[in-house]
């Protein structure tokens, strides 16, 4: 089998894929069989492959709506005023239904991000680009230890790693005070310090 865009050979893979997600930017899928040309590197999923994709990149965006702060969550009626319809029609909008406001679930009711209300408002979608607990930006080891580690957590030292577990930083600011959730784990960057992994 040929590529469609430049006629070279297609070769079986089996591997990570990046994608780009509107919501965290690019996701790195794992685990999946793919064909790739030899000369453009152009990739072919087969359906379950990309429903595969499209399921990883769900919970990982859903993982980001759920660590935004709960008081920034309103009610869908609250949600509709903003927007200047009835609790019905919000309801039953269909860009709604696809996901264009961020929501999150607590038993049969749904809370909208209020962020999220306001641009769907002005531009038609909801959707802005959220931290993610698996990637953070590049920090020296002088800089973790000044400013983001907590000082309950135990330091490890061994060949490949400067830091075991430890948790997500969600603030880069120095002047802020630094939110911590869930895991990390710290890997060497040869001279430019340390970064965070998602594990």
């Amino acid at each position: 089998m040929n590529c469609a865009l430049c006629n070279d050979k297609l070769i079986k893979k089996f591997g990570p894929i990046e994608f780009n997600s509107r919501s965290i930017g690019k996701v790195l899928v794992p685990n999946l069989k793919f064909l790739e040309c030899r000369e453009c590197k152009d990739k072919i999923l087969t359906p379950e492959e990309s429903d595969k994709a499209i399921n990883f990149i769900a919970e990982k965006e859903n993982e980001a709506i759920y660590n935004l702060p709960v008081k920034d969550f309103i009610s869908a009626k609250d949600a509709a005023k903003i927007l200047g319809i009835t609790k019905q029609a919000f309801s039953k909008h269909p860009k709604i239904k696809r996901g264009l406001i961020y929501f999150v679930k607590i038993g049969n009711r749904k809370y909208y991000n209020r962020k999220s209300v306001e641009l769907f408002k002005d531009k038609n979608n909801g959707k802005f680009l959220l931290s993610r607990p698996d990637v953070t930006s590049i920090y020296t080891k002088k800089e973790i230890l000044e400013h983001y580690m907590p000082k309950k957590f135990k330091v490890l030292k061994t060949p490949k790693t400067i830091f075991s577990h430890g948790t997500f930083i969600s603030h880069a600011q120095k002047d802020v005070e630094p939110k911590f959730s869930g895991w990390m784990h710290l890997v060497s960057m040869k001279n430019k310090g340390v970064r965070n992994v998602y594990r």
